[in-house]
């Protein structure tokens, strides 16, 4: 562990390890009452803690939270979404079918996921929820985690009030294998007991 001089600690995980397996290792030496997941391409324009730490206070029954996303062109972006379904993904892959799942609202709402990008958590929560699945390696853990919280009782809430500006590399849709890891982790995720009990929830 190094102490750098904008008071923030870095540590060196050995080997190579996935998305929530990073992040789980990266609670585990964290402290406080929130714990934050971000990528490292966001640009905050504007601090959007305070408002997302309030709302997460005042809600206790608020599992996670995220701002709005915008791309450098300010573009809302679809970082909440409607959990995703066979049918769902293949409606994506059409022309003119990438419209947002949830519109613009000036109060927080609730959302089925939000993308792993930018994620608040109460801590107590994120130990509740024991954290992110770490079976999968890249893509869904944000899908799963807030599915769990969802079945859980606990909500999952999107705040457009304020955003983030993400600089947007869709590796998906560009590399052979972050391709492989998508369609092996939604493989995952449909024949996973956490959607078979979404299925059940939702009838």
């Amino acid at each position: 562990m190094k102490r750098s001089p904008s008071r923030s600690n870095s540590f060196k995980i050995p080997g190579p390890l996935g998305f929530g397996a990073n992040q789980n290792q990266a609670f585990r030496r964290a402290s406080g009452t929130f714990f934050g997941v971000l990528n490292p391409d966001l640009r905050l324009p504007r601090n959007p803690f305070p408002l997302l730490c309030s709302a997460l206070e005042e809600k206790k029954q608020m599992g996670v939270i995220a701002p709005g996303v915008e791309d450098e062109a300010k573009n809302i972006a679809d970082n909440a979404r409607r959990f995703p379904t066979p049918f769902r993904i293949l409606k994506r892959i059409l022309p003119g079918s990438l419209k947002p799942d949830y519109p613009l609202a000036g109060r927080p709402i609730p959302v089925d996921w939000l993308a792993g990008l930018f994620l608040l958590f109460p801590s107590r929560l994120f130990t509740a929820i024991k954290g992110f699945d770490e079976r999968y390696f890249m893509y869904c853990e944000d899908v799963d985690i807030c599915a769990r919280f969802r079945l859980a009782g606990y909500e999952v809430f999107w705040d457009p009030r304020i955003s983030v500006i993400h600089q947007a590399q869709r590796h998906s849709h560009r590399r052979l294998k972050h391709l492989k890891w998508h369609v092996v982790s939604l493989l995952r995720f449909f024949n996973s007991e956490v959607f078979s009990a979404l299925r059940r929830h939702s009838r």
